[in-house]
């Protein structure tokens, strides 16, 4: 069985570089940042084999973009946290709020202020770029996004089945395989 987990990682690893460059192809803009943190993490459980596609938490909002909020009081403690971690992952954000000098951490929560207010008041100056849901709208998210039963977005390009029926294969191959040895 051993063949077989490695080929399903080499599936894996091949089918998530290959859905990585489709959304890089379709979004030149998105931060690469966000790209470099697209990853597969694939477990033996006793159910089977587990799939997750692990990204920055950001992910969803650089897809389906992010419109002025109804509430933004209430809103305002939850984008700012995502504002802060978004920061925190951006090397040259850092930077600039390094080089304004003095204490970096009241200057960090300034600038997470600022954004976070504008976001909420304004939503973001760019439309939603759907570079995941053009290539993986199909997939199944787990838990369920809430946002996804409320926009209307791609349904993606099969990409999830194309998955599935390599894995498939890899499992039909690879038991004709071990019953014959």
């Amino acid at each position: 069985m051993d063949g077989i987990k490695e080929q399903v990682e080499k599936i894996v690893v091949d089918w998530s570089e290959d859905v990585i460059q489709q959304m890089k192809e379709r979004v030149p803009r998105a931060s690469s940042q966000l790209f470099q943190s697209i990853s597969p993490l694939i477990e033996t459980t006793s159910q089977g084999l587990k799939l997750q596609l692990i990204m920055e938490e950001y992910w969803e909002d650089a897809d389906l973009g992010v419109g002025k909020s109804d509430n933004p009081k209430a809103d305002m403690p939850m984008m700012r946290k995502r504002i802060s971690d978004w920061i925190d992952v951006k090397p040259e954000l850092k930077a600039q709020i390094k080089a304004e000098g003095g204490d970096f951490i009241s200057h960090k929560n300034s600038a997470v202020f600022l954004i976070s207010r504008s976001i909420l008041n304004h939503g973001t100056k760019q439309p939603p770029s759907f570079f995941f849901s053009e290539v993986l709208g199909d997939i199944p998210l787990n838990p369920p996004s809430d946002r996804r039963v409320q926009t209307s977005y791609p349904q993606g390009m099969g990409k999830w089945d194309e998955l599935k029926e390599a894995l498939a294969e890899a499992f039909r191959g690879g038991v004709v395989i071990e019953l014959k040895e």
